[in-house]
């Protein structure tokens, strides 16, 4: 973790001394833009390596979550270097904009899907230990835990 923070700074430091240069339009372009799609890649390869170990030791729903958390993770860290080299395409002026909106949509795409992964009551909440009640009950503590007006209570 110390290793990419200080990767990151230099990585910014780097970039702000370039910042005026006059062939630049944004501030990722050029051999900063370039260090940048590679420090992604570079990532995006320890977790795929990571995430493979994980889904070998995973089971059942265990392994159908690993699988789906890993298709977002992996577009996640790979949409960057598409915007990237797809900005190439268009003129040098239009690339801060097509850059800007481009990283704003995948990270909202991004964060509306890791949200409903992970906040909603869905195979995340089956396979944690959120689904389960810690608390001795007759039943097991394994049993899941009643919502609020379920229709299940008796009335009084």
């Amino acid at each position: 973790l110390a290793f990419i923070t200080v990767l990151h700074l230099v990585l910014v430091m780097w970039s702000k001394l370039r910042d005026d240069a006059s062939y630049k339009f944004h501030e990722n372009e050029g051999a900063s833009g370039l260090v940048l799609v590679l420090f992604r890649l570079g990532l995006y390869a320890w977790f795929a390596f990571a995430m493979k170990q994980t889904y070998s030791q995973a089971a059942g729903k265990q392994r159908i979550f690993a699988h789906r958390f890993f298709l977002a993770t992996s577009l996640y860290f790979l949409s960057y270097p598409t915007i990237f080299l797809i900005a190439k395409l268009f003129a040098p002026y239009l690339r801060h904009k097509f850059m800007l909106a481009g990283v704003f949509l995948m990270q909202a795409w991004s964060l509306s899907w890791y949200t409903s992964m992970f906040l909603t009551r869905g195979l995340f909440f089956e396979v944690s230990d959120l689904g389960g009640n810690f608390l001795p009950t007759p039943q097991g503590s394994r049993k899941k835990p009643r919502l609020f007006g379920r229709g299940d209570e008796k009335s009084q």
